[in-house]
């Protein structure tokens, strides 16, 4: 009789645990798809007409530069909100971190587009612009990496691959979210002068909406092992996880910053590539960002197959491949631009495509793998930022790199190819917590 009640007990833990990781699979997919959209939303606005709007004085080309560093300042932001968010989700608990950073992004975004511009508020817009910018950052230095470490908590052992790889699908399909539907709008109308600029911004409210609703639902993870207990009251006295951290898990903290120059391919191939095949051979800036996004869009939903042989050979030898596989194939990218030909570039994108969402897919269940987690969130949030401001510097080290010539490219390749090398290397070192 005991027997039949500890399997029926067994078989509703397991029942409750099942759902359990599914609502914090939902909420990463539709929270990275609301923070991302947001944060995405920011850059091809900087770059078209935030400066004519805010930053009117400073000239044409005066202003596209402040708004391009409007853009920019996030990126120092992020790390901050890694620690701030970080501390909270292990400190208090990753739900209540999850849901203030999201519900700060939406505030933020939705702000963005009620300011006032300089033509009615001068330089206090300018300003304003700014401090949002900074806002959005403090709140995405936490949203990926805080939902992939919720969801691998949540996640049945064999299956966490799976289960994380739906933040990183709502991480792609938020980037692509947001310059969509402000290239819809710029089809029609004079962003500028009807204002219709404001529209994608005020649809970040109930975007964010729907997301908090599904997030509210998500049962806290933070339970540390009976071997983390001790640790996990000293985090609590510590001022912050970072110190305890920084004194207990030194090597693999500084190995996810290593292993984070993955993400350079993002800045790499929207900017790098994108800038110096328009901008240098001349190619029609449309045809490369439309391969782009077919590349991204077309290769987006194969991170869960990515993320399922991860589960069965383990994470290190599928992001090792991906990081080696970006550095060997970067050069026979470029190389692939002077056929001119849109469709051969595109296939060639789409292939390289595949690599990148290997790795991406596989950092979501790998890097919260490295900590207990009594430190858990602010391992993987902090460390992954700080990785971020190298990436956030590259357009800077690419455009000094470039050389003249038809193979300027080749410096830049090389930087870019040494990162995802030190990311291989900083991977295949890494030794993975074990919880007792």
């Amino acid at each position: 009789m005991s027997k039949t009640r500890d399997n029926q007990r067994n078989v509703a833990d397991s029942h409750t645990n099942t759902k359990a990781a599914r609502w914090a699979a939902a909420s990463g997919f539709f929270g990275a798809i609301a923070e991302y959209y947001d944060f995405a939303l920011y850059g091809p606005a900087a770059a078209l007409f935030f400066g004519p709007l805010f930053f009117a004085p400073l000239g044409q080309k005066g202003a596209v530069l402040a708004s391009l560093a409007s853009f920019g300042v996030a990126y120092l932001a992020r790390p901050l909100g890694a620690v701030i968010f970080g501390s909270v989700g292990d400190r208090i608990g990753r739900r209540p971190a999850l849901l203030f950073s999201l519900a700060l992004m939406g505030t933020a975004t939705t702000l963005i587009g009620l300011l006032p511009t300089y033509a009615t508020a001068g330089w206090l817009a300018a300003v304003l612009l700014v401090l949002l910018r900074i806002t959005q950052g403090l709140a995405a230095g936490v949203e990926q990496s805080g939902s992939t470490t919720l969801s691998s908590e949540a996640a049945p052992k064999h299956k966490r691959g799976v289960y994380t790889s739906w933040t990183m699908i709502g991480v792609a399909l938020g980037w692509f979210a947001g310059p969509a539907v402000l290239s819809r709008l710029s089809a029609s109308h004079d962003l500028i002068t009807s204002g219709y600029w404001r529209i994608p911004f005020l649809l970040a409210f109930p975007l964010a909406l729907i997301a908090l609703a599904i997030r509210w639902q998500v049962t806290e993870t933070k339970k540390p092992s009976q071997k983390d207990a001790a640790k996990a009251q000293q985090a609590k006295k510590e001022r912050t996880p970072l110190l305890v951290l920084l004194r207990e898990h030194p090597a693999n903290f500084f190995r996810v910053i290593g292993a984070s120059l993955h993400m350079l391919v993002g800045v790499t191939m929207s900017v790098f590539v994108v800038g110096y095949a328009a901008n240098t051979m001349g190619l029609e800036k449309s045809a490369i960002l439309g391969a782009l996004s077919i590349a991204g869009l077309s290769t987006a939903f194969t991170q869960p197959f990515f993320a399922w042989i991860s589960d069965k050979i383990g994470r290190k030898p599928v992001f090792i491949a991906s990081c080696l596989g970006l550095a060997a194939g970067l050069p026979l990218l470029m190389l692939s631009l002077n056929t001119r030909d849109t469709f051969i570039i595109t296939i060639v994108f789409i292939a390289f495509y595949l690599v990148v969402m290997a790795g991406n897919v596989v950092q979501a269940s790998f890097y919260p793998e490295l900590f207990p987690a009594s430190v858990r969130f602010t391992g993987v949030s902090v460390g992954t930022q700080l990785g971020l401001v190298i990436v956030g510097m590259s357009p800077v080290i690419y455009r000094s790199l470039q050389g003249a010539g038809t193979y300027g490219w080749v410096p830049p390749v090389i930087f870019a190819a040494t990162c995802w090398i030190i990311a291989a290397v900083s991977a295949y070192t890494a030794k993975p917590y074990v919880e007792e």
